[in-house]
């Protein structure tokens, strides 16, 4: 394609608001299949002028009597443009998959977008069809393996367990390692609070910024099902729009909603079942010598100090704590439609999830509502409705300083040591371990519920609108609350319980968080013949509440689980407010669909810095050349028909955590009085945000005529002050400090 004189576009222009018009109608389907289209848009080339489908895939617009060319768009379809001579009044369109998905509409910015085709940076895009192939227990382990960059490690094999996602690498030391997650608009909390279950373990736990108890991030509570489309934005220079929370990339996931047309109803049931895919196997003791040598001690200490008492006794205990069939069941249901005017999406989902451990499971009732209204041809509003009910029971797993794990104790349980509950169900001491597995996983409970609503809204309203020129101003914003309980019990009965001073735990803990965020933002549209100008700007407002109190008694009265039953009683409160402002511009610029650049600037100030008045300021630039457009490619079109090369610069930044920049209080029992003394970790009053620069290249192409598409792309990113716990000497009266210090590099 070359590039368009500038006068014939504007002689359209001018033409189009003096000449007389006509009405063109027709209908938009599907090539090969014949099926409407509804929704589908119609733009009059180098104009904001169109209009879109009806229910029926039919179209009216008023154009001008001239010749024009006259574009159509559909998600998930290549766009078809067709010249519209004088006198036609009624036309016909149909539509090819575009299977590649170059004519994607990819997200770039706060309140901008652009084609896929024209993309210079890395974007991966997940519709709803790849993102669930087969089912996924929460939105990370569906992310897995769906494309390159990301990595997916789950934390825990319990049924809804929490998992961590890096997204082209780690690129930091103590910040923050996950990504931002988006949902339709709403920056949503994706924090791991801690169960209490460390308290009986005695692994890093409470207070600690580093649970070794594997507790889950609450990002496991979006439904995958409601998904429609995710768009990952991997590196710095992709995500630098979301400046100060975006070191680690951004997942901005879009829900479903309705389409134009009649009401669609559709069920679906999944069954199925869990079971251990590979067991690690165990040694078998062929001789009591050889089982003396090891356990000689143990032996002798539990009578076990014959032959016969152990002879031919061979027990299968990862048979016996592993081996149950957990049944999975999931029930959906959803409902869209509506008209060109209002649309709706209601889905709903049931999720039932055994584990292959008793007493483990996980279960989920999710709702989902969105709503899109035009009252306008300048005004529409979408809301988004989200609820959900989750509830975990995951025994105890992970690292441990008492034994009490499933994991640790099964790796001291010799398999000729019988610690089987007899015939009344009482279970022995275990003669190797502090505790015995299998009554702990009968009797111990770890309990975790969550309720959680998302909503949002985004208002648009189109200012201006004219043939070459348009402005909108859009409103977006929305909540993201929930409420989580956990309650851990640990009965006096249990071996660990019973050889402690205080036997006996239970622990209640109660999160509430409440995270908020407002975008306003102005998008400027300049139409120029060969050249496209997008300009956003904007500001946002952000605010992050989260209430966290944990209460654990131990020597608590057998058969209660109150906390008020115990004889001592221990009460963590973490109370965490974060307030964030920033602004935003960006401007796009497209030259002849063949030449696009980017450049945009993020300013962030925050609560949590120790100047709070002040911006810090995230730039990025971008290009973008399609060399498949000029005509030296010509020869080369037959093995690719596009090719793109790119490059992209930017700048994200990672906050430092609340309580950073603080020197903390802790409460201490000084000469029988209540007392406070210092922590032994100075903050750090002028505490910055890490900082990561990247840069990126690579290209795109198509392959055989779309047979195939072949991405390559190289980044090399620079993380400067990193978050650091750095020593310090004892004379300070402090072990440890919080700095920004040391330069970081990550290549990929």
């Amino acid at each position: 394609m070359r590039l368009k004189p500038l006068l014939p576009a504007f002689l359209l222009m001018i033409g189009m608001l003096g000449a007389q018009t006509r009405t063109i109608t027709g209908q938009v389907t599907v090539a090969g299949t014949g099926e409407t289209l509804p929704g589908a848009q119609l733009i009059i080339k180098d104009t904001f002028l169109g209009t879109t489908t009806d229910a029926d895939g039919v179209y009216n617009l008023e154009a001008p009597e001239a010749e024009f060319d006259l574009l159509v768009t559909f998600v998930g379809y290549k766009t078809s443009e067709q010249t519209v001579a004088t006198g036609v009044t009624s036309l016909n369109f149909a539509l090819e998959t575009d299977v590649l998905r170059s004519e994607e509409v990819v997200v770039t910015g706060i309140a901008s977008s652009v084609k896929r085709r024209n993309l210079a940076h890395s974007v991966a895009s997940i519709s709803s069809a790849d993102l669930l192939p087969a089912p996924a227990q929460t939105l990370e382990s569906a992310l897995s393996g769906k494309f390159p960059g990301i990595t997916v490690r789950q934390n825990t094999g319990a049924p809804g367990g929490g998992m961590s996602v890096n997204l082209r690498g780690v690129s930091t030391i103590q910040g923050a390692t996950q990504p931002l997650y988006v949902v339709d608009g709403v920056i949503i909390n994706n924090a791991a609070n801690q169960s209490g279950i460390d308290l009986i373990s005695l692994a890093a736990g409470a207070g600690s910024s580093n649970p070794q108890g594997q507790p889950t991030n609450r990002v496991a509570d979006i439904n995958p099902q409601d998904i429609e489309t995710i768009e990952v934005l991997k590196g710095a220079s992709a995500a630098a729009i979301y400046g100060s929370k975006a070191a680690n990339g951004v997942i901005i996931i879009t829900t479903k909603r309705g389409k134009p047309g009649a009401i669609q109803f559709k069920v679906s049931q999944r069954t199925g079942t869990t079971s251990i895919l590979k067991k690690m196997g165990h040694w078998t003791y062929k001789t009591y010598d050889e089982a003396l040598a090891q356990f000689g001690a143990t032996l002798a200490d539990e009578g076990l100090n014959s032959a016969g008492s152990w002879a031919n006794v061979d027990i299968d205990y990862e048979d016996l704590l592993y081996g149950e069939v957990g049944v999975l069941s999931e029930t959906n249901i959803s409902a869209g439609g509506g008209t060109s005017r209002t649309r709706f999406y209601v889905g709903a989902t049931i999720k039932n999830d055994q584990g292959i451990v008793k007493n483990t499971g996980y279960s989920k009732y999710s709702g989902q509502l969105n709503l899109d209204h035009r009252f306008s041809d300048r005004a529409t509003l979408s809301l988004s409705t989200n609820l959900t009910r989750t509830e975990s029971d995951r025994g105890i797993t992970g690292n441990d300083n008492s034994g009490s794990t499933f994991g640790i104790a099964l790796a001291f349980t010799p398999s000729f040591v019988d610690i089987r509950a007899d015939a009344d169900g009482n279970y022995p001491d275990h003669p190797n371990n502090s505790s015995n597995p299998l009554h702990t996983r009968d009797v111990l409970v770890n309990n975790e519920v969550v309720f959680r609503s998302i909503g949002s809204f985004n208002f648009k309203y189109n200012i201006l609108k004219g043939t070459g020129m348009g402005l909108d101003f859009i409103a977006q914003g929305g909540a993201d609350f929930y409420s989580q309980e956990n309650q851990v019990y640990s009965p006096p009965e249990l071996q660990i319980e019973r050889n402690s001073d205080t036997p006996g735990n239970t622990t209640y803990a109660t999160v509430a968080n409440l995270n908020s965020n407002l975008y306003l933002s102005l998008a400027h549209r300049l139409n120029m013949g060969g050249m496209n100008l997008s300009t956003t700007a904007g500001v946002q407002w952000e605010t992050a509440d989260l209430n966290q109190v944990t209460v654990s008694g131990t020597n608590v009265v057998p058969t209660q689980t109150n906390v008020d039953q115990a004889v001592n009683i221990l009460v963590l409160h973490d109370v965490t407010k974060q307030q964030d402002r920033g602004f935003f511009i960006q401007e796009e610029i497209n030259i002849g669909d063949m030449i696009y650049l980017t450049g945009a600037l993020r300013g962030d100030r925050s609560s949590v810095l120790g100047n709070t008045d002040d911006f810090f300021t995230y730039p990025k630039a971008s290009a973008s050349f399609r060399l498949s457009e000029l005509p030296f490619w010509a020869p080369l079109a037959g093995i690719s028909d596009e090719f793109k090369v790119r490059v992209a610069w930017g700048k994200t930044g990672n906050l430092p955590g609340p309580a950073d920049k603080y020197t903390a209080l802790l409460t201490s029992n000084i000469d029988g009085l209540l007392g406070q003394v210092t922590s032994s970790r100075q903050g750090d009053p002028d505490i910055l945000p890490e900082t990561t620069t990247e840069i990126e290249y690579g290209f795109d192409a198509s392959l055989l005529g779309g047979f195939a598409s072949l991405e390559v792309t190289l980044f090399n990113q620079t993380i400067t002050d990193l978050l650091l716990f750095a020593d310090k000497p004892a004379s300070s009266g402090f072990t440890s400090e919080v700095i920004n210090g040391g330069v970081m590099t990550a290549k990929g």
